[in-house]
Protein backbone atom coordinates (compact mmCIF):
# COMPACT_ATOMS: atom_id res chain seq x y z
CA UNK A 1 0.00 0.00 0.00
CA UNK A 2 1.29 3.67 -0.72
CA UNK A 3 1.91 5.70 2.22
CA UNK A 4 4.38 8.21 1.16
CA UNK A 5 1.08 10.81 0.88
CA UNK A 6 0.46 10.23 4.12
CA UNK A 7 0.55 11.99 6.93
CA UNK A 8 2.53 11.29 10.17
CA UNK A 9 -0.78 10.64 11.98
CA UNK A 10 -2.16 9.01 9.03
CA UNK A 11 0.69 6.83 9.50
CA UNK A 12 0.40 6.14 13.23
CA UNK A 13 -3.55 5.64 12.22
CA UNK A 14 -2.63 2.74 9.69
CA UNK A 15 -0.42 0.95 11.91
CA UNK A 16 -4.03 0.45 13.86
CA UNK A 17 -6.06 -0.98 11.39
CA UNK A 18 -6.02 -4.17 9.43
CA UNK A 19 -5.45 -3.57 5.42
CA UNK A 20 -4.87 -5.64 2.95
CA UNK A 21 -2.55 -5.63 0.64
CA UNK A 22 -4.63 -5.03 -2.24
CA UNK A 23 -6.14 -1.79 -1.36
CA UNK A 24 -5.34 1.58 -1.67
CA UNK A 25 -5.87 4.46 0.44
CA UNK A 26 -8.35 6.79 -1.12
CA UNK A 27 -7.61 9.49 1.01
CA UNK A 28 -6.87 10.78 4.61
CA UNK A 29 -9.25 13.54 6.44
CA UNK A 30 -7.56 15.42 9.02
CA UNK A 31 -9.35 18.12 11.13
CA UNK A 32 -8.78 21.68 9.81
CA UNK A 33 -6.87 24.33 11.62
CA UNK A 34 -9.61 26.24 12.56
CA UNK A 35 -10.54 24.02 14.99
CA UNK A 36 -7.20 23.75 16.30
CA UNK A 37 -7.23 27.49 16.31
CA UNK A 38 -9.98 27.77 18.79
CA UNK A 39 -8.01 25.61 20.76
CA UNK A 40 -5.71 27.52 20.98
CA UNK A 41 -7.46 30.98 22.26
CA UNK A 42 -9.47 29.01 24.90
CA UNK A 43 -6.79 28.02 26.95
CA UNK A 44 -5.31 31.48 26.23
CA UNK A 45 -8.47 33.04 27.49
CA UNK A 46 -9.00 30.66 30.28
CA UNK A 47 -5.28 31.37 31.34
CA UNK A 48 -4.97 35.00 30.52
CA UNK A 49 -8.21 35.42 32.76
CA UNK A 50 -6.79 33.60 35.62
CA UNK A 51 -3.47 35.47 35.38
CA UNK A 52 -5.85 38.55 35.79
CA UNK A 53 -8.02 37.52 38.59
CA UNK A 54 -4.56 36.42 40.67
CA UNK A 55 -3.10 39.63 40.09
CA UNK A 56 -6.42 41.35 41.14
CA UNK A 57 -6.28 39.71 44.01
CA UNK A 58 -3.04 40.66 44.77
CA UNK A 59 -3.16 44.09 44.45
CA UNK A 60 -6.33 44.30 46.44
CA UNK A 61 -5.09 42.32 48.95
CA UNK A 62 -1.31 44.45 49.06
CA UNK A 63 -3.97 47.76 49.59
CA UNK A 64 -3.85 48.96 53.05
CA UNK A 65 -7.30 50.29 53.07
CA UNK A 66 -8.93 47.06 52.29
CA UNK A 67 -6.97 45.21 54.61
CA UNK A 68 -5.15 45.85 57.96
CA UNK A 69 -1.96 44.69 56.28
CA UNK A 70 -1.60 41.99 58.67
CA UNK A 71 -0.28 38.51 56.58
CA UNK A 72 -1.38 40.42 53.47
CA UNK A 73 1.97 40.00 51.98
CA UNK A 74 1.86 36.07 53.08
CA UNK A 75 -1.55 36.11 51.72
CA UNK A 76 -0.46 37.79 48.31
CA UNK A 77 2.39 35.50 47.86
CA UNK A 78 0.12 32.22 48.16
CA UNK A 79 -2.41 33.81 45.66
CA UNK A 80 0.29 34.48 43.14
CA UNK A 81 1.93 30.52 43.40
CA UNK A 82 -1.77 29.42 42.95
CA UNK A 83 -1.89 31.65 40.21
CA UNK A 84 1.07 30.89 38.33
CA UNK A 85 0.41 27.23 38.58
CA UNK A 86 -3.01 27.13 37.21
CA UNK A 87 -2.32 29.29 34.43
CA UNK A 88 1.08 26.83 33.92
CA UNK A 89 -2.14 23.56 34.18
CA UNK A 90 -4.47 25.24 31.93
CA UNK A 91 -1.62 26.07 29.28
CA UNK A 92 -0.47 22.36 30.28
CA UNK A 93 -4.16 20.99 29.52
CA UNK A 94 -4.40 23.47 26.34
CA UNK A 95 -1.14 22.22 24.89
CA UNK A 96 -2.55 18.45 25.34
CA UNK A 97 -5.80 19.11 23.99
CA UNK A 98 -4.09 20.48 20.45
CA UNK A 99 -1.77 17.39 20.18
CA UNK A 100 -4.69 15.30 20.64
CA UNK A 101 -7.09 17.37 17.99
CA UNK A 102 -3.71 16.97 15.53
CA UNK A 103 -3.76 13.18 15.98
CA UNK A 104 -7.45 12.55 14.64
CA UNK A 105 -7.86 11.21 11.17
CA UNK A 106 -10.34 9.38 8.98
CA UNK A 107 -8.57 6.90 6.37
CA UNK A 108 -10.50 5.90 3.49
CA UNK A 109 -9.35 3.25 1.55
CA UNK A 110 -11.06 1.18 -1.94
CA UNK A 111 -12.87 -0.97 1.01
CA UNK A 112 -13.06 0.50 4.34
CA UNK A 113 -13.33 3.60 6.24
CA UNK A 114 -11.54 3.76 9.55
CA UNK A 115 -11.87 6.45 12.18
CA UNK A 116 -9.37 7.28 15.09
CA UNK A 117 -10.55 9.36 17.69
CA UNK A 118 -8.46 10.53 20.40
CA UNK A 119 -10.93 11.96 22.80
CA UNK A 120 -8.34 11.96 25.57
CA UNK A 121 -4.73 11.61 26.20
CA UNK A 122 -5.63 7.74 27.36
CA UNK A 123 -7.70 6.38 24.82
CA UNK A 124 -8.17 5.82 21.89
CA UNK A 125 -11.30 4.76 19.62
CA UNK A 126 -11.55 3.09 16.30
CA UNK A 127 -14.27 2.67 13.82
CA UNK A 128 -13.88 0.92 10.78
CA UNK A 129 -16.40 -0.97 8.49
CA UNK A 130 -16.36 -1.59 5.21
CA UNK A 131 -16.92 1.25 2.23
CA UNK A 132 -20.20 -1.50 0.64
CA UNK A 133 -22.18 -0.31 4.30
CA UNK A 134 -22.22 3.05 3.04
CA UNK A 135 -25.92 3.94 2.79
CA UNK A 136 -25.51 7.99 2.99
CA UNK A 137 -22.94 10.68 2.91
CA UNK A 138 -23.60 13.88 4.36
CA UNK A 139 -21.76 17.23 5.42
CA UNK A 140 -23.39 20.09 7.36
CA UNK A 141 -22.19 23.40 7.26
CA UNK A 142 -23.63 25.42 10.10
CA UNK A 143 -22.63 29.24 10.81
CA UNK A 144 -20.36 31.65 9.46
CA UNK A 145 -17.06 30.23 9.88
CA UNK A 146 -17.62 27.08 8.07
CA UNK A 147 -18.71 28.91 5.18
CA UNK A 148 -15.82 31.50 5.60
CA UNK A 149 -12.88 28.67 6.07
CA UNK A 150 -14.40 25.61 4.39
CA UNK A 151 -14.83 23.00 7.09
CA UNK A 152 -17.87 21.32 8.74
CA UNK A 153 -19.10 17.87 9.53
CA UNK A 154 -18.67 14.79 7.61
CA UNK A 155 -21.44 12.41 8.51
CA UNK A 156 -21.19 8.73 7.28
CA UNK A 157 -24.43 6.70 7.66
CA UNK A 158 -23.90 3.00 7.44
CA UNK A 159 -26.54 -0.02 7.23
CA UNK A 160 -27.67 -2.20 9.65
CA UNK A 161 -26.27 -1.17 13.30
CA UNK A 162 -22.70 -0.21 12.71
CA UNK A 163 -21.47 3.33 14.22
CA UNK A 164 -22.49 5.66 12.15
CA UNK A 165 -18.89 8.23 11.31
CA UNK A 166 -19.07 11.90 12.15
CA UNK A 167 -16.24 13.95 12.07
CA UNK A 168 -16.10 17.64 12.89
CA UNK A 169 -13.91 20.35 11.55
CA UNK A 170 -13.94 18.28 8.06
CA UNK A 171 -11.70 20.39 5.91
CA UNK A 172 -12.91 20.88 2.03
CA UNK A 173 -16.06 18.43 3.20
CA UNK A 174 -17.92 18.31 -0.05
CA UNK A 175 -14.76 17.45 -2.25
CA UNK A 176 -14.21 14.59 0.66
CA UNK A 177 -17.90 13.66 0.74
CA UNK A 178 -17.55 12.90 -3.72
CA UNK A 179 -14.49 11.02 -2.80
CA UNK A 180 -16.00 8.71 -0.42
CA UNK A 181 -19.53 7.91 -2.52
CA UNK A 182 -16.89 7.41 -6.13
CA UNK A 183 -14.85 5.08 -3.74
CA UNK A 184 -18.04 3.56 -2.69
CA UNK A 185 -19.30 3.10 -6.34
CA UNK A 186 -15.97 1.85 -7.96
CA UNK A 187 -15.60 -0.91 -4.90
CA UNK A 188 -19.58 -1.71 -6.05
CA UNK A 189 -19.14 -1.78 -9.92
CA UNK A 190 -16.13 -3.98 -9.46
CA UNK A 191 -17.50 -5.94 -7.07
CA UNK A 192 -20.48 -6.98 -8.71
Amino acid sequence: METQNLSVAGKQALNLIEFDAAEKIVCEIRKHPFGLLLVWLTGLVIATALMLAAVLFVVLVNDESVTNGANASSIAGIVAVIGFFLVLLVLLATTITAYLYRKNVVLVTSEKIAEVLYPTLFNRSITQFAIEDIQNVTIKQNGFFPHIFNYGTLLVETAGESENLTFTFTPMPHSFAKQIVAAREQYINTHN
